[in-house]
């Protein structure tokens, strides 16, 4: 897949977002919820290609943070893969086009998907995201948008393949 097919496969599961079918029918508040968050999670990695530890791990005030008028990322040494290499973790910043759909996930539909946790992300039946989950969640999605799989380590290959077409450092 290459970086544009993403960004599509992003506006895509915006598009899934709304609460009514394409039938018109009304959505259950569970099912847009977990569109949202899908949504979101796929977002959030195209403006933020990090590992899916990054996503599975995010909690508001421990890792995830609106500072002003924007919302970042931020990583302690203990809370990614090379910290105690390389230490605290200069802000990710996530893209503003996703704060509207961000702020109403946090204040609205994450509570339909029941979290037993405090993480921002859960699973259909309210646990935590683990690997296994993100991935599968990735694949199955790109497949079904695209017809190619993908996954949160494609991506970051994705963005730096994109990348070295342009004129960034």
């Amino acid at each position: 897949m290459e970086w544009d097919e993403y960004l599509t496969l992003v506006q895509k599961l915006k598009n899934e977002c709304s609460s009514r079918t394409h039938l018109g029918q009304a959505r259950s508040a569970s099912a847009v919820a977990w569109s949202v968050q899908k949504y979101l999670i796929f977002g959030i990695l195209s403006c933020v290609p990090d590992r899916q530890r990054t996503l599975r791990e995010l909690r508001i005030g421990k890792t995830l943070f609106k500072e002003e008028d924007k919302w970042v990322i931020r990583h302690g040494p203990n809370d990614y893969k090379t910290g105690k290499d390389y230490g605290v973790r200069p802000p990710l910043v996530i893209s503003s086009h996703l704060y509207p759909m961000l702020e109403e996930f946090i204040s609205t539909h994450r509570s339909h998907l029941k979290p037993k946790h405090d993480f921002l992300f859960s699973r259909k039946n309210g646990e935590q995201f683990d690997g296994q989950g993100i991935y599968r969640l990735f694949t199955s999605a790109s497949m079904r948008l695209t017809g190619k799989r993908t996954n949160p380590h494609l991506i970051r290959d994705m963005v730096v393949t994109h990348l070295r077409g342009t004129d960034a450092s």
